[in-house]
């Protein structure tokens, strides 16, 4: 039975892929509508039964809400499908974000990382700093997958170390580089949800969210250093490289450089295209990923490698997908039936009346809700695509640039610190330890984090309302 509803799941996760890219690119709107809504619907049936326990459970919340909605406004059963389809996007860039990871396999981008900095990095502190830096450039091109290829990279250099400093390096580096990632990076699909959600100019959204990423790194780079030149541990390690570091060529600049190159190329692009199309910022996304993906792996020349990748990422790489597409399918139909049938007018009062109240400082308590969504189990993504839906953001009085970057910020500050994070569930199995003994080390960076996304908010308003 178990095998029968894996390649169900795997059929109808590539149908809703491949159909929405057909329609992007054919221009099928509204045509394929019931398409979309019935293959949600059966996903929606397939997932939650192969989903978790606690999945399932919210999942079943929001459906119920949903339905509640339906039945009490007496709405027709006959109407009720065209509330289901409607977070295909997000469904679909799910499925092919994980792509842009095969040309950087392909490449073999880590042996040319690993020369580079092997017995050149050798401090603790610059350990910290060289893991996160590198695991939050891996994962703005590679999302989760990032943080398996920066450990396999990276291992050797925290082997020297006690096994508390080394553990101290590994728990917290990886999940922070990754979460700040997340948090201006389209393929992390957070940061595009709130843009879509919000239709606020992209360029301006993802360029303070990089800045804020940049400058919560170099925070937590200092914060790391001044605490480890206080460990008595720390003191003990040694100071030097144990060998003669290799010489770098110029081949291993150019790999360097070709990821760096391919991030601005990306992102560039995206943004360009948003500006030249009518598609939104999701849309474009998923067609530059899966451009990108293909084309840099045909440059490489390494074809049937690509073709063996691409059947991996259609087939087990959807599998694991299983409970975040059932959370997502459930939250859009929730947010599509609020939006169209339920109080959202009623909502925006009580918004307006708590935005005269508490005045600018009512972005703090958007922010706050944001970041206990994950200590639900909800991922950052759909955290952000569950309050652009629903909360009237025009009764705030702000800029929906600042909305969105504050959800996206918000819904990331504690990802690291989440024992249900997908974060953390991500670095756990690499680790191989428990999820609560990687989530403890960053309590300290994750309120810091939620700290500095309010600060900024509230000076984003002041100095541009």
């Amino acid at each position: 039975m178990r095998k029968i509803t894996n390649l169900l799941l795997v059929i109808l996760g590539n149908l809703l892929a491949i159909g929405y890219v057909l329609k992007l690119i054919f221009n099928l709107h509204h045509r394929v509508d019931l398409v979309f809504a019935a293959i949600s619907i059966l996903l929606l049936l397939i997932t939650f039964f192969k989903s978790g326990r606690t999945f399932s459970i919210i999942a079943g919340v929001f459906l119920s809400l949903g339905f509640w909605i339906l039945i009490s406004n007496h709405i027709s059963f006959a109407e009720y499908w065209r509330y289901f389809g409607t977070s295909t996007n997000i469904l679909t860039l799910l499925i092919v974000a994980p792509l842009f990871s095969i040309p950087i396999k392909l490449g073999a981008y880590n042996r040319t990382v690993e020369v580079i900095f092997r017995n050149r990095v050798y401090r603790p502190n610059h350990v910290h700093g060289l893991l996160s830096f590198f695991t939050f450039l891996l994962s703005s091109l590679m999302s989760m997958a990032a943080i398996a290829v920066s450990h396999s990279i990276f291992h050797n250099l925290t082997r020297k170390f006690p096994k508390t400093i080394s553990e101290r390096i590994e728990f917290s580096s990886y999940a922070r580089g990754n979460a700040l990632a997340l948090v201006w990076s389209p393929v992390g699909v957070t940061v595009g949800a709130a843009i879509s959600g919000t239709h606020s100019n992209p360029g301006l959204v993802i360029g303070v969210s990089l800045t804020f990423a940049v400058f919560i790194i170099l925070i937590d780079y200092m914060m790391v250093s001044t605490f480890m030149k206080k460990s008595k541990e720390q003191l003990a390690v040694f100071s030097g490289p144990s060998v003669h570091p290799e010489p770098i060529s110029l081949k291993h600049w150019i790999s360097i450089m070709t990821i760096a190159l391919v991030i601005i190329l990306f992102v560039t692009a995206t943004l360009v295209l948003h500006h030249l199309w009518r598609l939104n910022i999701i849309d474009i996304v998923i067609l530059l990923i899966i451009l990108f993906s293909v084309i840099w792996s045909l440059i490489l020349k390494k074809t049937r490698r690509l073709i063996v990748q691409l059947k991996l990422k259609m087939t087990q790489g959807i599998s694991v997908l299983s409970s975040q597409l059932l959370l997502f399918i459930s939250v859009g139909f929730f947010t599509q039936v609020f939006i169209n049938v339920g109080h959202l007018d009623q909502l925006a009062l009580i918004i307006e009346n708590l935005q005269h109240k508490l005045g600018p400082f009512i972005i703090i308590f958007i922010v706050l809700i944001a970041a206990s969504g994950i200590q639900l189990g909800l991922s950052p993504a759909l955290i952000a695509v569950l309050m652009v839906e629903t909360i009237p953001f025009d009764a705030l009085h702000i800029r929906p640039e600042w909305f969105a970057f504050a959800v996206a910020a918000g819904a990331l500050s504690l990802a690291a610190a989440s024992p249900f994070s997908v974060t953390v569930n991500s670095v756990s199995p690499v680790l191989q330890r428990i999820q609560t003994d990687i989530s403890k080390k960053n309590y300290g960076f994750s309120i810091m984090m939620l700290c500095m996304v309010n600060i900024w908010v509230l000076i984003l308003q002041y100095l541009f309302p």
